[in-house]
């Protein structure tokens, strides 16, 4: 790469091309190619994406989704966004916990929920036994009564298959953010050809400064959030409110919590008994 001085400033440029036909034009605008030049007539196959990044000694971080995959792997980070209060109309609510409260600041600005519908409409879901059984462990210790709810309503949908890792998975090395149990869960839906939806962007970059990409749809990290609501542990009456509310139909959540945001709000003057 050529660098040159402009006012006593270094001034860098680098401009990646996967196909040039005519570098002499960019050869007399000074700009310097990298990597292979492949004329129109040429008959040689253009090189992957991985072997585009090996070469320029780079690391492959983002890989194109396949839009062909049929399959939709969940991973445990998915399921637990899925299932989440925060993407339910929880994000209106104040958390002590300041990392609940950086994600209902977030979910405020872009909701969750239907980027994960995008993301699995018209899909068959998948889900290995690995990640079946840490999720459930997970939503019955800690998961609030609708989110129990929808957690189990979702597992019913999935379909449950055996963990089978791919090879290249199993030979990643567990440290940093690569633990055994995502190597099985990443790996049984590489194997099985799907594409991995999933909250775990620090698997996926570890797995990658491995030589291994993984096809995946990542999406924002939303954790199990409704017993953690301060209002709910404040005031009774507002928990026997938001249960009653919680078995009313999911189409009028949008009503249900801005009803809760309002009370919650000026939960002093709330009565209890003038909304039953």
């Amino acid at each position: 790469m050529r660098s040159n001085h402009v006012a006593s400033q270094l001034a860098l440029g680098v401009f990646l091309y996967s196909l040039l036909s005519q570098p002499g034009e960019l050869a007399g605008l000074g700009v310097a190619t990298v990597g292979s030049v492949f004329p129109d007539d040429s008959s040689m196959d253009a090189p992957s994406y991985e072997e585009v990044a090996a070469n320029l000694g780079l690391v492959a971080m983002e890989r194109p989704l396949c839009g062909s995959c049929e399959r939709v792997n969940m991973d445990v980070s998915s399921l637990v966004a899925w299932s989440s209060h925060m993407i339910r109309g929880g994000a209106q609510c104040k958390y002590q916990d300041s990392i609940l409260e950086q994600q209902a600041s977030e979910e405020r600005d872009t909701p969750t929920l239907p980027q994960l519908e995008a993301l699995t409409r018209g899909k068959r879901l998948m889900v290995c036994r690995t990640a079946y059984e840490s999720f459930t462990s997970i939503l019955e210790t800690i998961g609030g009564p609708r989110e129990k709810e929808i957690g189990r309503s979702l597992l019913e949908t999935l379909e449950v298959v055996a963990d089978s890792p791919s090879e290249r998975a199993l030979k990643l090395q567990c440290k940093g953010k690569i633990k055994e149990r995502s190597k099985v869960i990443f790996g049984t839906g590489d194997l099985m050809r799907a594409t991995t939806l999933t909250a775990n962007e620090g698997f996926v970059r570890a797995a990658s400064s491995q030589g291994v990409q993984f096809d995946v749809a990542v999406h924002a990290s939303r954790a199990l959030s409704e017993m953690k609501q301060p209002i709910l542990k404040q005031n009774k009456y507002l928990c026997a409110l938001h249960h009653l509310l919680s078995l009313i139909s999911v189409r009028n959540e949008c009503y249900i919590h801005t009803l809760l945001s309002m009370v919650e709000s000026d939960v002093n003057t709330f009565h209890y008994g003038a909304i039953i």
